[in-house]
């Protein structure tokens, strides 16, 4: 509870308040309190830029040197929340913030500042003022690291999420937003990462404080971005944080950072491929359940639209000889996400490339046993490759058939128009699957239409009354109605 509102605050002069914003504590249990206090002045700073400089000013005349430190947090609290400020009063603000004697005592608002101004869609900071900042966040960096000794700990969502809680993947971010703008400035002058902010990340890289561990997170999630602006720097430096021959904590920390924001690009991929590769047997232990299904997001798309082929290259019998039943079906999954995002001519263009020859081999036990749990995931992929749809019918019968009847396969089908354009190998395909599944069974209306609407095809009538039957022992009320329509 404040004492005071934000409009007594406004319709006072700080001259006239000073006193009393500096030493009220509050006396009632329940009652108004300094925190109170402290969050209406933040309030009020955000509303109003001259009503904050007086108290500016007021604070210096006063020169109450630890005792105004909680007023110096709300003005800077207050400023991160303004929505207003002009370019002349964010130079004032920055140039109070890297001359201020005791900055390191609310270093954390002051890089909440910094990263709220530069990243404001409005009224934020200036290009003019990009220097400034990046000194005042060079100060911080070093008032923190030198006091950065505490242990942090993986947050629940993994070590980005730690990172950018932290103040030194906080301090990083602002740098990486200060030379994205520059990079925008300099437009075809550009000629990769400026010396100063080399310099300002090898900082990071060899350093041995926490703010140092919490930087490298968040350099390796920008390593695309970072690539594009300079893919020599990058390679030799930002690279081989996800090594995990050189350190295995800082390789787990940026693999958690690359993996929740990183992209990979064709032209990384000569240097990043055996990063992946030494990957494989780390992740079960190192990464969570959702990291992990991003790494083999990561690879599916490397194998969709890389131009190498994952076949040939080796690289995708390896990951699958290397991880369990579970990343199995991790990669089925990325691989049928991927899949469903592209349109029916590059679907079929990449069974023929590779795909083909994938399914296979895999039906035949190479480079391991297909599992069941995988085997859902990949019969689902007939329905993007519907060009090739009988092909792929061919293969899932080459194997035993999972249980669909916990999916929505069969209510994608049913929606897909594939009965009408490849009415035998449907009728083939739900013969196949409907043999292995079980009851209770909650798509019988689904294959029902299905079936009403081979019945008007091609579709081989002892093949659609061996479905009927299928839809019969799975207690289907209109199996024995179609099965009758089903007689030659």
């Amino acid at each position: 509870l404040t004492p005071v509102t934000v409009e007594e605050l406004l319709a006072n002069e700080p001259d006239d308040l000073i006193d009393f914003l500096l030493c009220y504590q509050g006396d009632e249990v329940m009652g108004p309190d300094r925190e109170g206090l402290l969050g209406t002045v933040a309030q009020v700073v955000s509303q109003s830029f001259a009503w904050s400089w007086k108290l500016v000013l007021a604070l210096r005349d006063k020169n109450e040197s630890g005792l105004d430190l909680d007023i110096w947090r709300s003005l800077i609290v207050g400023w991160s929340k303004a929505t207003s400020l002009t370019t002349e009063q964010w130079d004032q603000v920055l140039k109070l913030l890297i001359d201020h004697p005791e900055l390191d005592a609310f270093a954390p608002d002051a890089a909440n500042l910094l990263q709220m101004g530069i990243t404001a869609q409005k009224a934020g900071l200036p290009p003019t003022s990009m220097a400034l900042a990046g000194s005042i966040s060079d100060r911080l960096w070093d008032i923190c690291a030198v006091s950065s000794t505490e242990q942090v700990q993986m947050a629940e969502h993994g070590w980005l999420t730690s990172a950018i809680n932290h103040m030194g993947g906080e301090l990083v971010e602002i740098w990486l937003h200060i030379l994205s703008k520059r990079r925008a400035v300099a437009g075809d002058e550009w000629s990769g990462i400026p010396a100063d902010f080399q310099a300002r990340f090898e900082k990071v890289l060899v350093g041995a404080s926490t703010n140092a561990q919490m930087g490298r997170v968040l350099l390796a999630s920008r390593t695309h971005f970072l690539f594009a602006l300079d893919p020599m720097w990058t390679e030799h430096r930002v690279f081989p944080l996800l090594d995990w021959s050189i350190d295995e904590k800082v390789a787990q920390q940026a693999w958690h950072g690359y993996l929740t924001w990183g992209k990979w690009g064709e032209a990384m991929l000569p240097k990043l491929m055996p990063l992946y590769r030494k990957t494989f047997p780390k992740l079960k232990d190192n990464l969570p359940k959702e990291l992990y299904a991003q790494f083999c997001r990561h690879l599916a798309g490397i194998a969709v639209y890389g131009l190498g082929d994952p076949l040939r290259e080796g690289w995708l019998w390896d990951f699958l000889r290397t991880i369990d039943v579970g990343g199995r079906k991790a990669w089925a999954f990325a691989m049928r996400l991927e899949l469903e995002s592209l349109n029916e001519e590059a679907a079929e263009h990449l069974w023929n490339r590779w795909l083909n020859q994938y399914w296979s081999q895999r039906i035949t036990g190479v480079p391991v046993p297909l599992d069941s749990d995988e085997l859902e995931d990949m019969v689902q992929w007939v329905i993007p490759l519907r060009r090739v749809f009988p092909e792929v019918v061919d293969k899932i019968c080459g194997a035993s058939a999972p249980d669909l009847g916990n999916t929505n396969f069969y209510r994608v089908l049913s929606k897909s128009g594939i009965a009408v354009n490849y009415p035998p190998a449907l009728t083939k395909l739900l013969l196949h699957v409907l043999r292995k599944a079980t009851r209770p069974f909650w798509h019988c209306n689904e294959v029902e239409k299905l079936v009403e609407t081979l019945l008007g095809t091609s579709a081989p009538r002892n093949t659609l009354m061996e479905v009927c039957n299928e839809l019969a022992r799975l207690g289907c009320t209109d199996a024995t109605k179609l099965g009758s329509l089903c007689q030659p």
